[in-house]
């Protein structure tokens, strides 16, 4: 009987990493995977260690302790392996450079335009709505949003 609670514990313990991993997909923030890392280190630790699968305190000790160690000390790390790297000089060099709207830039709302093949998000400079297929200019990038481009109608001058 001991046996097969020490197995349910494993089972649980490594469905929930699974779990936890597999919901960072959906769940943005990138912390839940280091908490499903956590679940699949002790059930790991429990199949080495029968004593480890006998205790669901220490389970939930070296969990705990786990995924807290790994997000702290790897969050940072795997998150730019993950969700890469855009340095603020390849956006800047956008700036001047003529785009199209591909979705509908409204008076208070942002749309999409798109730069050499490329979309990014698009707020008016002063209010104007343009429609896609407008040809706008980009005049800077927003401040708190560096991945938002301000843009006027573009002119031929």
């Amino acid at each position: 009987m001991i046996i097969l609670i020490m197995n349910l514990y494993i089972l649980i313990w490594f469905a929930l990493g699974i779990i936890f991993i597999i919901s960072e997909l959906f769940i943005p923030g990138f912390t839940i995977f280091f908490f499903g890392c956590g679940a699949l280190l002790t059930a790991v630790t429990g199949l080495i260690f029968p004593s480890v699968a006998q205790s669901y305190v220490i389970q939930l000790i070296i969990w705990l302790t786990s995924s807290i160690l790994s997000l702290v000390f790897l969050r940072r790390k795997f998150s730019k392996t993950f969700t890469g790297k855009i340095h603020k000089n390849q956006t800047d060099s956008f700036i001047g450079e003529q785009a199209v709207v591909i979705d509908d830039i409204g008076e208070k709302t942002p749309g999409r335009i798109s730069i050499l093949g490329t979309t990014w998000k698009a707020e008016s400079s002063d209010g104007s709505r343009f429609y896609k297929k407008d040809k706008v200019r980009i005049v800077k990038r927003k401040e708190s949003e560096s991945l938002t481009f301000i843009v006027e109608r573009f002119t031929d001058d």
